[in-house]
C-alpha cells in the first residue's frame, strides 16, 4: 500500500484548492477502497469509488465513514472481472448504480463516464496514488459546496501542477 507521505506535497495543495482540510482525508482508507475495486477487475472504477465515498460523506456528514466505506466494498464483485468485462461501460454503470443505492446517492449525479479519464489525467499530472484521493476530494467538495465539477477539477489540476512545477 502506498503511504500517505508519497502524496503529501500534492495532498495539501489539492485539499486547500477545494476548501477542505486534512481532517477530511484518510489516504490509506481511500487507497484500500481503490485497491479493492482494482483487484476485482474494475480498475477504471477506482477513481469512481473515491468520488462516491467523498460524495457520500459530503451528503451524509453524520454517517459513520467506515460504514460508508464498507457499503462501497460490499458492492465490489467478489469474483474478479476479466479485462474485457472491466472495460465494458455497462459494468461501470452496474457497479456505480449498486454503490449509489448502498450509499443513498443519486446515480444521475455521478459522472461515471468522465471519472476514469479524470483519474488517469490526475495520475499522469502528479503521482498515480493521487488519482483516487483527488477524485474522493472532488466528490466531497462537490457535495459540500455545490460548485460545478469542472470548476473544482480545474482548481485541483492547477494545485497539482503547482506541486509538479515546484
Amino acid at each position: 500500500m502506498t503511504s500517505k507521505f508519497s502524496v503529501e506535497p500534492h495532498l495539501h495543495r489539492v485539499y486547500d484548492s477545494v476548501g477542505l482540510t486534512a481532517h477530511d482525508v484518510d489516504v490509506d482508507a481511500i487507497h484500500d477502497v481503490a485497491g479493492a475495486i482494482a483487484r476485482a477487475g474494475l480498475r477504471p472504477m477506482a477513481p469512481v469509488g473515491g468520488y462516491l465515498w467523498g460524495a457520500a460523506i459530503g451528503q451524509h456528514p453524520q454517517a459513520d465513514r467506515a460504514e460508508l466505506q464498507q457499503a462501497i466494498l460490499d458492492v465490489v464483485p467478489s469474483t474478479p472481472l476479466d479485462s474485457e468485462q472491466a472495460e465494458d461501460p455497462a459494468q461501470w454503470h452496474a457497479f456505480t448504480r449498486r454503490a449509489c443505492d448502498a450509499l443513498g446517492l443519486d446515480v444521475e449525479d455521478v459522472p461515471v463516464e468522465e471519472l476514469p479519464g479524470i483519474g488517469r489525467h490526475i495520475a499522469h499530472a502528479s503521482v498515480r496514488p493521487m488519482a483516487p484521493v483527488a477524485t474522493y476530494l472532488l466528490g466531497l467538495a462537490h457535495t459540500r459546496s455545490g460548485e460545478p465539477l469542472t470548476d473544482l477539477l480545474e482548481r485541483i489540476m492547477r494545485a497539482l501542477e503547482q506541486v509538479t512545477d515546484a
